[in-house]
């Protein structure tokens, strides 16, 4: 069995931590091999880690029990893990570059300008990545500016950016006792789940619907033309209800049961009596779950119009995460938006596991698996770990262990080409859900 063929992720999310392990075959086909989660219990903040310690003991756990699963099954242990980046401040900014034409554009000159993004260095904030740019010719756009002939060529690069110490933190927690093989970003790797190509193609809006965050991500003609993160989420909504004097855990499965993003009303026009309505401190409850539901709307309403693109999505608006399973969501956001919505499948499942594997948000770390590229397995199989060994060394001399050479992190230079990348699908195993 070829090294190359698995592949690890970690996605740290606000609500849960979740890591998985997969088989990777020639034709980029998955399956999974063994996968597990912890619950953050407020150790993560929209994408923040704010206790560092119980956080690294999480993940920490979570390695040990992959491999744990992973020998039970006489696989190999993994040495190595992709981590998605996420948080509050993630978002996309244009730059644009201009550059005077003496006859037609040449290959170096777009070198040129190719070498300028990569120089650039914005204040505040780091750059993740540099996606493919837009070429305008006299300011017509132009796809394929190679040999055309003009007076000046803009190249404007859409560049996903985020917090400056966000990415710096996350690898001065893990260096030394996790080895990374790279990073992706947590909403491309959603959309490499979940989108097709012609979901891309014909423009859609992404909305994943997390616990302490909101990514909206749009798409046209096969590129990201916008990304911005909401501070809401669906624990947004359970803390509200937690404001009618009720404990944290029954407030969330109060949102779960009966919460609505729309009121239901019978047809005398009152209240669709329900349980909770027997309960004179729970009397606010549709108010508390509508209100906030509608905040979070407005938000991506707002978004989706500042984009530009409202009018140009032709797949509509597309919802994943945890949050998208409140009842009646996908109404009020036709209604309030006036877009088509659907719930996203995950197209990398199958039939039988789609269900739980979005209710699980599985989304996130499905897409990073799919993106992942370098082998994260041992060559040979190790005997249990210790405590302080958590990819399953046989022995611990106390010291760091040795770094493997990571694939490179993004912030990868932009190109010219126009190349589509062909979907992967993935069978997800029997063990993917096991307890």
């Amino acid at each position: 069995m070829n090294r190359t063929e698995y592949v690890a992720a970690l996605d740290i999310g606000t609500s849960k931590i979740v890591a998985a392990v997969a088989r990777k075959n020639e034709k980029g086909i998955l399956t999974i091999l063994a996968s597990e989660k912890e619950e953050t219990e407020n150790c993560i903040r929209r994408g923040y880690i704010y206790n560092a310690d119980t956080t690294l003991n999480k993940i920490s756990r979570i390695i040990r029990k992959l491999n744990d699963k992973l020998r039970n099954r006489s696989l190999p242990n993994i040495e190595q893990i992709y981590a998605g980046i996420g948080g509050q401040s993630i978002h996309i900014e244009w730059h644009c570059i201009k550059k005077e034409i003496n006859t037609r554009v040449t290959r170096e000159l777009l070198d040129t300008i190719d070498e300028e993004i990569c120089r650039y260095a914005p204040e505040l904030v780091e750059i993740l990545e540099i996606l493919p740019p837009e070429f305008y010719l006299d300011g017509q756009l132009e796809n394929n500016p190679k040999g055309a002939a003009g007076s000046v060529i803009e190249a404007r690069y859409p560049l996903i950016t985020n917090d400056l110490f966000l990415r710096r933190n996350l690898k001065s927690l893990l260096e030394g006792k996790i080895n990374i093989a790279g990073f992706h970003i947590s909403p491309l790797a959603t959309a490499e789940a979940v989108l097709t190509a012609e979901d891309k193609e014909a423009g859609c809006a992404l909305i994943e619907l997390g616990a302490g965050l909101t990514y909206l991500s749009i798409y046209k003609n096969s590129k990201l033309k916008h990304l911005f993160t909401i501070p809401l989420g669906a624990s947004t909504i359970t803390k509200d209800i937690g404001s009618l004097n009720i404990s944290e855990k029954e407030a969330e499965e109060l949102k779960i049961k009966y919460g609505s993003a729309l009121i239901e009303y019978d047809n005398d026009g009152k209240i669709t009596a329900r349980e909770i309505a027997q309960r004179e401190e729970l009397k606010d409850f549709d108010n508390v779950v509508e209100a906030r539901s509608d905040e979070i709307i407005a938000n991506i309403k707002y978004q989706i119009e500042q984009s530009g693109y409202k009018s140009a999505l032709g797949a509509g608006i597309i919802i994943t995460g945890g949050g998208a399973l409140l009842k009646n969501i996908q109404t009020s956001l036709k209604q309030k938006i006036g877009i088509r919505v659907s719930l996203a499948p995950n197209r990398c499942l199958d039939a039988a596991d789609a269900e739980t594997a979005t209710q699980s948000g599985y989304a996130t770390v499905t897409g990073l698996l799919l993106l992942s590229k370098a082998n994260c397995a041992k060559e040979t199989r190790q005997e249990k770990p210790t405590e302080n060994d958590l990819f399953g060394d046989k022995e611990n001399t106390g010291n760091p262990p040795v770094k493997p050479a990571p694939e490179k992190e993004p912030h990868a230079q932009g190109n010219t080409g126009g190349k589509k990348k062909k979907k992967s699908f993935i069978n997800w195993g029997s063990s993917l859900f096991d307890n």
